[in-house]
């Protein structure tokens, strides 16, 4: 029998926010948001279609109203040599440790992949691992991403509404020589993330193309030590967004030059977006080996970017666009100041000089120059 690559896949029959444990399950005021349930099944069984087709066999966890989040099943664990064309028994599944609310579905992910006969292992349940979303191929390493583990609440804040909700990310650095002994003699690359709406790591880094050697990478993710590192093991084949510009110097110039900052040309410009909550194409032009590559990325489902490596959209809380996408500007922009009826007289003035030569001598737009009737304009400056 030949070998075929095998996908999990969670039945959305019980789709909904649960616990809210991520940044895009809670609106600003902290309460939970809803989901489109009937778009999400008929989305999920096109992706299944189109799966199958490619002749990839999906295996389904079937759905568990006490477990909406069995639609995530990369937190399932982590699969050794995923891209080995080699019989399940000689691979081994490692179960996660998911959060308190996830904790649950762990039954249902070994009651589907041991018929498989797919060897199952467990980590030691003090240390919580979220599976390929954070340990996953790229290249000739793996990546392990892990950030600061924190018990989801809400805490005091100073703004409004006076409260914001702690987040935390998934999986515990501890975790690191045991993933090295998994996947030896291949080495371990360790990421650290310190953005909460990129709590997985699989949000900021995306490994593609023939044995997953090009990455896809979003840089403000990242803790910004890792970034050389990862920048120096992948070399070329890395397409990393362009870091943002330091807060401290969109307003004040004088602090650009102190921090090194160029005058011109310190602004990134991102690509727009049709707002949060719609299907949207971000085509984004990468360079990879000297040739250009065209990337789309598809946003399905509200609640902010997904994939990434590419320039991100920042929602700026300002009076007109609140709850939008905007690209590093205020939209609609500011108009521009009124001016005064002396200076339209003048302006008007100059400008029919121009367009009319001088009737005295005197160069247009000299002050000491008399105006001719016909050279007043149509609203009689």
């Amino acid at each position: 029998m030949s070998w075929r690559r095998r996908v999990l896949m969670g039945d959305p029959a019980h789709f909904s926010v649960k616990g809210g444990a991520n940044p895009h399950t809670r609106t600003r005021w902290g309460t939970r948001r809803r989901v489109d349930r009937t778009r999400a099944i008929e989305q999920w069984d096109a992706l299944k279609r189109t799966l199958e087709d490619l002749g990839i066999e999906v295996l389904v966890v079937p759905p568990d109203p006490a477990q909406p989040g069995l639609v995530y099943p990369a937190n399932a664990g982590f699969l050794t040599d995923v891209d080995a064309e080699r019989p399940p028994a000689e691979k081994r599944f490692t179960l996660s440790n998911l959060l308190p609310t996830r904790a649950g579905e762990k039954a249902h992910y070994r009651r589907v992949l041991e018929p498989t006969g797919l060897p199952l292992a467990e980590f030691d349940p003090r240390y919580r691992f979220e599976g390929e979303a954070d340990f996953f191929p790229a290249g000739d390493v793996h990546l392990f991403t892990s950030g600061r583990l924190e018990r989801q609440r809400f805490v005091p804040h100073l703004g409004f509404p006076p409260w914001k909700r702690v987040y935390g990310f998934r999986s515990d650095a501890r975790l690191e020589p045991e993933l090295a002994a998994l996947v030896a003699p291949r080495p371990v690359l360790r990421i650290g993330l310190v953005l909460e709406a990129h709590y997985h790591g699989d949000t900021a880094l995306c490994a593609f193309g023939p044995h997953r050697q090009h990455l896809l990478v979003y840089r403000d993710a990242l803790a910004p030590d890792d970034w050389p590192v990862l920048s120096a093991r992948f070399g070329d084949a890395v397409i990393g967004s362009p870091a943002r510009p330091d807060p401290r110097t969109r307003r004040h110039p004088h602090r650009r030059r102190r921090l090194g900052v160029p005058e011109k040309g310190w602004r990134q410009r991102e690509v727009h977006d049709r707002g949060s909550g719609g299907r949207c194409q971000r085509p984004v032009a990468g360079v990879l080996r000297g040739q250009e590559v065209p990337v789309h990325v598809e946003q399905e489902l509200g609640g902010g970017p997904a994939a990434l490596g590419l320039n991100p959209l920042e929602r700026h809380r300002t009076r007109r666009s609140i709850g939008r996408w905007s690209l590093g500007h205020t939209w609609p922009p500011p108009s521009p100041r009124k001016p005064s009826s002396r200076q339209r007289v003048e302006v008007c003035r100059d400008e029919t000089r121009r367009d009319r030569g001088g009737r005295d001598g005197k160069a247009p737009g000299d002050p000491q120059r008399d105006v001719h009737p016909s050279d007043r304009c149509d609203r009689g400056c």
